[in-house]
């Protein structure tokens, strides 16, 4: 009646004539095992379409400069590049399962469940937001992040993920360009100010030049017990005092020269006493 053989090559049915009573079942049986051989070849074929498939996007993303992480709906990272690692100065072991809250101060830590709670609500990604992050040791990194919300085949939200860029050495330097424009700014000021005392300074000499100088004349005709000598002398000092003034005004125009020397507080006190 011939012989039926199944082997991992196939169904081959040899000698059996027509007329075999069981022969339609035989080849029924023939074209199941060959679907069944044609789904594991699909099978197999999908499997290494996958794995390649997972080893090309693995390979894409060690090879950015940016970092890409997923984590679960709680903020614990489940899975992230190198890049990541390198930027949170910590060990891929040591990252895997740790929570935002660790990496963060309070008020970052609020501003990220805050952006990513927003995103559960709507659904929608964040594109683009910046935080700051404490790094194993110790030392303070800028981030620029997105954020979008991942589901199951369900459409059941799992967990989140983005691409984070470190904007560190951008931060720092958008920090020391405003700092040299507000020291521009204070120069600036402090060059009008020095303009205004200046001319200020110049028209008060114009007009200290007779009080300074016109009262040696008039004592040198005054006798030296004269009622006015001392209200000359008064009207001198008081001169002198007023062109001190002045040339503090200059020196703050940058048009004088500063003197410095040694006075006597005794000296000053009695002088404004009088």
């Amino acid at each position: 009646y011939g012989a039926i053989n199944w082997d991992q090559k196939g169904i081959s049915l040899e000698n059996i004539p027509n007329s075999h009573p069981f022969k339609p079942a035989f080849d029924a049986i023939a074209i199941i095992k060959g679907d069944i051989d044609d789904l594991f070849q699909e099978r197999i074929q999908a499997e290494k379409s996958l794995k390649e498939s997972e080893e090309k996007y693995r390979n894409i993303l060690e090879s950015i400069e940016e970092s890409y992480y997923e984590v679960d709906l709680a903020g614990n990272f489940t899975f992230f590049n190198d890049s990541l690692c390198r930027i949170h100065g910590y060990p891929k072991d040591e990252l895997m399962g740790m929570n935002y809250r660790q990496y963060t101060d309070k008020e970052y830590a609020k501003k990220l469940y805050q952006t990513f709670n927003k995103v559960y609500t709507t659904g929608k990604p964040n594109k683009i937001f910046d935080y700051e992050l404490l790094r194993k040791d110790g030392a303070k990194r800028h981030m620029d992040v997105s954020v979008s919300l991942m589901k199951d085949s369900k459409g059941q939200p799992i967990g989140f993920r983005g691409i984070g860029r470190d904007v560190t050495e951008r931060k720092l330097a958008e920090e020391e360009k405003q700092r040299l424009q507000t020291q521009l700014q204070q120069a600036q000021k402090m060059e009008a100010i020095g303009t205004l005392a200046g001319g200020v300074a110049h028209d008060l000499n114009n007009v200290l030049s007779g009080i300074v100088s016109y009262p040696d004349l008039l004592l040198m005709q005054l006798s030296e017990d004269s009622p006015l000598r001392k209200l000359i002398l008064t009207i001198q000092k008081s001169g002198e005092k007023a062109a001190a003034i002045v040339q503090d005004l200059l020196t703050l125009a940058r048009r004088g020269v500063a003197v410095t020397e040694v006075v006597s507080l005794n000296d000053i006190i009695s002088d404004y006493l009088k």
